[in-house]
């Protein structure tokens, strides 16, 4: 057995129809680490699958192909075990990758938790486009956040909420590119206008917005921001897995 880098257009279509098949369980942070990962091809005469490999999060997805899942463990094994594996991330829903990590006693944690929405949402909220003209401004209030989240103002389709000329909350959908028609959005609120019930008003016009649209939300937190998760839970999203990750293999 052997692997070979190769590009993600290569792959782009096992990868989409393999997220499709185990109901996505990803994030837009997620897929940025799969996407944007240096990709490999695994072989044995024919190609057997692919995997990811992230500079900081390490292992960040196994594709196995159908005609070859009966070789999922032999070909698990053979990547954990190459020397650029130190870290993993993988998701709840991968039903096979995580019968491995049980199978070999990996001592792995909660990184975060992924969301998704299964009703319609109504929204009172009127918030407003983001326009060029609205960048400088809205960088000096959320720039932290907007970098941190690596949102591109020129690129993502972004919204505000404005009150006496103060920026109150601010939203983004970012296009997932493995789950079509799919958004995952994030937000912020003016830290001076927090537990007002922006941050929950604000969720729910991302996603009445994104249904109006027929588009589905996807959102994430990570496991020990308690005060997101209610907020996620309280604008109607459940929990649809975990988000799981190894350090120091």
């Amino acid at each position: 057995m052997n692997h070979k880098q190769i590009s993600i257009q290569k792959v782009l279509h096992q990868y989409k129809l393999f997220y499709k098949n185990i109901g996505g369980g990803i994030d837009g942070y997620y897929e940025k680490v799969i996407v944007e990962a240096d990709v490999y091809e695994i072989k044995k005469g024919s190609s057997l699958g692919c995997f990811t490999i992230h500079e900081t999060r390490g292992l960040t997805s196994l594709i196995v192909y159908p005609k070859f899942k009966h070789m999922y463990d032999e070909i698990f094994n053979y990547v954990i075990a190459l020397p650029m594996v130190h870290t993993v991330l993988f998701t709840e829903t991968d039903k096979d990758f995580m019968d491995c990590v049980i199978k070999h006693k990996f001592k792995y944690e909660v990184q975060s938790l992924n969301f998704l929405i299964d009703k319609r949402i109504v929204s009172d909220l009127e918030m407003v486009s983001v326009l060029q003209e609205n960048h400088q401004e809205l960088r000096s209030e959320f720039g932290d956040f907007i970098d941190y989240n690596e949102i591109d103002l020129t690129k993502t389709q972004a919204f505000y909420y404005k009150e006496n000329g103060i920026y109150i909350c601010f939203g983004a959908l970012e296009p997932m590119i493995l789950s079509e028609n799919r958004f995952c959005i994030s937000m912020i609120v003016n830290e001076a206008y927090r537990n007002q019930q922006y941050g929950t008003k604000t969720i729910e016009f991302l996603i009445h917005y994104l249904q109006k649209h027929h588009c589905e939300a996807n959102a994430r937190c990570y496991v020990e921001n308690e005060v997101s998760r209610k907020t996620l839970i309280k604008s109607g999203m459940t929990r649809s897995n975990y988000l799981f990750k190894i350090d120091n293999l």
